[in-house]
């Protein structure tokens, strides 16, 4: 859960990191995408320590891409519920359309980055776990 929340976190600070932003923007692009990835890491990144279920590298890493998407998927969810009390304009009888978009264009733009980051994660809990530091 630690593991993936962290990736996600650097994942964002690393798109987002030169953007200077309101206290609450930091809250919906770093804090946002950090608890989508420790929710996704808890009930889908378990199984990367776990070498029964998990053969090799290739494993880990398309396991990694999978938490990594379904955090994006997670993070849209938390984003178009949280963007309309955090922003002024945003109405929310819109949130169906907030969450759209931010599958959309937010795959367009954060999507290969996403994949990356979660093949390193993946990759990387597989090595510690398989030196024992899990």
């Amino acid at each position: 859960m630690f593991w993936f929340a962290g990736s996600a976190f650097l994942a964002a600070g690393a798109l987002f990191y030169p953007i200077t932003m309101v206290f609450r923007a930091r809250i919906l692009f770093f804090a946002l995408p950090a608890i989508a990835g420790a929710i996704a890491g808890y009930s889908l990144g378990g199984t990367i320590i776990d070498h029964r279920k998990i053969e090799g590298y290739r494993s880990a890493i398309l396991r990694g891409i999978c938490v990594s998407l379904a955090a994006f998927v997670i993070f849209a969810g938390l984003f178009a519920l949280s963007l309309p009390f955090a922003e002024n304009g945003w109405l929310h009888g819109s949130i169906g359309a907030i969450f759209l978009d931010t599958l959309i264009f937010g795959l367009l733009m954060a999507g290969p980055l996403a994949v990356v980051s979660g093949g390193i994660a993946g990759a990387g809990l597989f090595w510690l776990a398989s030196n024992k530091a899990v």
